[in-house]
């Protein structure tokens, strides 16, 4: 079987002949070959597959990591291994979805882009508290300063604040307003804030407790007027 296997430039292009029939189209060739399963066609866009040398011969300096958009992203549903060659933690959804599925990336090194580290699990948030968002970024630039944005049933809800470290790895404290709606289906978005097409969905689902600007006392006034 030939499943999720990734494809870019092959010399003399990619020949099937199945029942008769010859396909040269990855996704032809998944749709009707039966032993060929979830494979993918596309640019894994390397950083530096030759390295500062220049040379792919001098394998010691040649960089294999993945940017974004790379057509490796969560193409393989393996479980293991559960690192990847720099011993980070994979599979890491990495391709931006909303989905929350995360898949193996295609190759030994997992494309870890922007993650929301903590919180990593459901949880509730408190309005007018300070909560501590954890993130990571393998970014060499784009992931040294993250916007993160609370999202709800698919609309950009707020604007949280903006964390920076040169290390591409952070703590930052955000204040929860306390004008929003209470209850659940909240989300937290990572983006970068140097190329906003670099983003990252929590794991977690977020709850918000605390005052909801639509349950408010109604009062009754009862008024005489007298000469």
């Amino acid at each position: 079987m030939v499943k999720q296997n990734l494809f870019y430039q092959n010399w003399d292009g990619v020949y099937v002949h199945h029942l008769y029939t010859v396909y040269t189209d990855i996704s032809l060739i998944n749709n009707h070959v039966d032993y060929w399963v979830d494979n993918r066609q596309g640019d894994p866009i390397f950083h530096n597959p030759a390295g500062p040398d220049r040379c792919l011969e001098s394998i010691d300096d040649n960089d294999f990591s993945l940017q974004p958009g790379s057509a490796a992203v969560d193409l393989v549903s393996a479980v293991d291994p559960r690192l990847d060659i720099l011993s980070m933690q994979r599979p890491s959804d990495g391709d931006g979805d909303l989905n929350g599925i995360a898949y193996h990336d295609a190759g030994a090194w997992e494309f870890m882009g922007i993650i929301v580290l903590d919180p990593s699990s459901d949880t509730t948030w408190v309005a007018n508290n300070v909560v501590q968002i954890r993130w990571s970024s393998s970014l060499k630039w784009s992931g040294t300063a993250v916007a993160f944005e609370l999202w709800r049933r698919g609309l950009k809800v707020r604007d949280l604040g903006v964390g920076w470290d040169p290390s591409g790895s952070g703590v930052a404290s955000l204040p929860i307003p306390t004008d929003l709606v209470t209850g659940g289906d909240y989300r937290l978005r990572a983006v970068s804030s140097w190329d906003p097409g670099i983003v990252s969905w929590s794991p977690a689902k977020i709850s918000i407790d605390g005052p909801d600007p639509n349950d408010g006392e109604t009062m009754v006034l009862r008024w005489e007027w007298y000469e």
